[in-house]
């Protein structure tokens, strides 16, 4: 009988000791099995020894040898790698931003730069004149802005003509005034003593200096409205003035786009710029990506120049779903180098994407690594490893879980019997599994630690089944209590 049949038949197959749990006394009935059933059943009767004989066609049931364990508190240490890539802490690719030809390019791959190094020129002289215009523009409109202030001046010294005109006829109006006033006055016994001609000429005088006056206070009006104008006038060519400027600065700009400068230390990793091409920021085919991994922004063209930064450099690490929340900013990290003699480089993890991958259900963890000797080269092979650390944790040996139905499962010592219990668990370190709670009546309970959790053949054994708990070496306990502590009695 193989074990294939004897589990479709539901019995247990043989045992250590020679026979099995479930072995019917009497052995076949056919005449060609009767042959051999009886030398058999001479040498099992002598390895059983002094077992009494079961009734007719009742099985032996044998208690299957099991060891306990308690949950101990332990630190679980877990090591999640994954290959990978070494990564430029930045890399940058550099796209004209005005049209015209490459007048001058002065670095090439493999060359160190500094921040804001001149890497290359475009000529594009239409710029250059547009921008000469706009300056002349400049300089005429704050020429414009002085002929403006002139006229306020002018303005301004005019209203104060006027304003003494007007105090010059004021007081010819009183003079005339009292000569009126005194000649209509001089009188003897009601009678004039003064010529009515002189009096008459008087008062035309007095009328005049009072139409002069009129006339001065209007001309002042006009001379005040002729300086508020010429005040508009000079604000207007100082508004110009800064219209224009904004345009120079534009034009500047887009002049300095001709020159392309360094955008930080590093070093060219690619060039595809030569003398006389003619760019564009709209044309030009995508770029082989470095390192592996393809941009996911929109492909703009072929980059004139490509720069990585390599004082920092980055290695990703991909952690499973079971282990993304024990992973965060600081976890203990190390990072091989292949090229590098396998060289280990101990380091954290910088930062983390926090979202998982919905493809591949992993968690983004990226380590920053110096490199100030520039030994790591972007695109070098690396295996990451990130260290995940339980402290104080409920632990149990890892043999002692089984996995039933997508769940996994231990089985419990009680009352001499196993008994089937599912259970919540994180982490291991391949000898130890944390775990959580148990479930006891339909109900998730924590564990206390008193929990005496069973180690054997776990998929032999069945839920409500009877079991013989042994020393670790197989000596039947002789303790008063069917259980055992963690620790085993020696």
């Amino acid at each position: 009988m193989n074990r294939l049949s004897s589990y479709r038949r539901g019995e247990r197959p043989a045992s250590a000791g020679g026979y099995s749990r479930h072995q019917p006394a009497s052995v076949g009935r056919s005449p060609g099995k009767i042959l051999w059933a009886g030398p058999l059943l001479l040498i099992l009767a002598g390895t059983i020894g002094c077992h009494k004989a079961s009734p007719e066609g009742k099985p032996i049931e044998v208690e299957p040898p099991v060891s306990l364990v308690n949950p101990e508190r332990r630190d679980l240490h877990r090591e999640v790698g994954q290959p990978g890539y070494v990564f430029a802490y930045e890399q940058t690719s550099l796209y004209p931003k005005v049209a015209g030809y490459i007048e001058e390019w002065m670095v090439d791959i493999g060359d160190p730069l500094k921040k804001g190094q001149l890497m290359a020129r475009i000529y594009v002289p239409e710029l250059h004149a547009r921008l000469r215009e706009k300056k002349a523009d400049v300089a005429l409109d704050q020429v414009r802005v002085r002929l403006a202030q002139r006229s306020v001046d002018m303005a301004q010294e005019q209203l104060r003509v006027a304003q003494a005109d007007i105090d010059k006829y004021r007081a010819d109006v009183e003079r005339w005034q009292s000569e009126v006033s005194r000649l209509a006055n001089a009188k003897v016994e009601g009678r004039l003593v003064v010529n009515e001609q002189i009096l008459a000429e008087s008062q035309r005088q007095l009328e005049l200096a009072r139409a002069s006056l009129a006339a001065a206070q209007a001309h002042e009006q006009v001379r005040a409205v002729e300086v508020a104008k010429a005040k508009v006038d000079v604000e207007a060519a100082q508004a110009q003035v800064t219209v224009d400027q904004a345009a120079e600065e534009h034009l500047a700009a887009l002049v300095s786009y001709t020159k392309m400068h360094a955008p930080y230390d590093g070093i060219v990793v690619v060039r595809n710029v030569n003398t006389g091409d003619y760019v564009e920021p709209r044309y030009g085919d995508a770029s082989a990506p470095l390192g592996g991994i393809r941009s996911e922004t929109r492909e703009l063209g072929t980059p004139l120049y490509v720069v990585a930064r390599t004082d920092i450099v980055r290695v990703y690490v991909d952690v499973p779903e079971m282990e993304a929340n024990y992973v965060d900013r600081g976890t203990k990290a190390r990072v091989r180098i292949q090229s590098l003699n396998d060289e280990e480089i101990e380091g954290t993890v910088t930062r983390t994407s926090w979202a998982l991958n919905v493809q591949s259900r992993t968690l983004r963890a990226e380590i920053d690594l110096p490199n100030k000797d520039a030994r790591m080269r972007p695109g070098m092979y690396a295996f990451g490893e990130v260290e995940i650390v339980r402290r104080n944790s409920l632990a149990v040996p890892l043999e002692a879980v089984i996995e039933i139905g997508n769940q996994n499962t231990i089985y419990l010592y009680e009352d001499g019997k196993a008994v089937r219990t599912p259970v919540q668990t994180g982490i291991n370190d391949n000898k130890y599994i944390e775990v959580f709670r148990k479930k006891v009546k339909d109900r998730w309970e924590p564990f206390t630690g008193d929990e005496e959790v069973i180690l054997g053949d776990l998929p032999e054994l069945r839920d409500g089944e009877k079991v013989r708990v042994v020393h670790k070496k197989g000596t039947e306990k002789k303790a008063s209590k069917p259980a055992v502590s963690g620790k085993e009695k020696r």
